[in-house]
């Protein structure tokens, strides 16, 4: 062990895990979805309405990113039209969680091509948009379109028709 930490480049690793356990380790403070999407998330320059995410401009999604968080509920079931910031909803549910309480998680899409060209990058842009995710989430060859790794855990993006990625988790 000894000779192990002799090497420079061993301690700048063992400093750099160091840091990704505190991080992992930070105390957290109960809030909700919609709250901590508020609060973490930031719209670009590009975007429609710039600035801090409002999940109140979309007020019926609130309550139902917050029965994710009810254990009363089993199932959660949101029935809107389209353009209805449903993937936004989805998307502070899924940064909530793999910030506050993070577990292996699926999202299944309705085909390979939306989650490949449309979900996955809105999703790239949450983890680069919330800082807390920034540091968590990480980037190289591990990384592939349909699979993530974020606060130590793994977030598989399939798509209703391929059995085979549904049941590989």
């Amino acid at each position: 062990m000894a000779r192990f930490l002799d090497s420079k480049d061993a301690l700048q690793k063992l400093a750099k895990l160091c840091e990704q356990a505190a991080i992992l380790w930070e105390a957290r403070q109960k809030t909700t979805p919609d709250k901590w999407g508020s609060e973490n998330r930031v719209y670009p320059p590009t975007s429609g309405k710039p600035g801090p995410r409002d999940p109140y401009l979309t007020p019926y999604v609130v309550p139902f990113e917050r029965a994710f968080e009810n254990r009363n509920y089993r199932r959660v079931v949101l029935v809107t039209a389209a353009q209805s910031g449903k993937t936004d909803a989805i998307l502070d549910i899924i940064g909530h969680r793999l910030d506050t309480k993070p577990v292996p998680t699926l999202y299944v899409g309705p085909s390979r091509e939306f989650l490949t060209d449309q979900f996955e990058p809105r999703l790239m842009a949450l983890f680069d948009e919330a800082p807390k995710l920034r540091a968590k989430v990480q980037r190289g060859k591990r990384m592939k379109k349909t699979l993530k790794r974020v606060a130590g855990v793994t977030l598989r993006l399939a798509h209703a028709g391929s059995s085979t990625a549904l049941k590989s988790d």
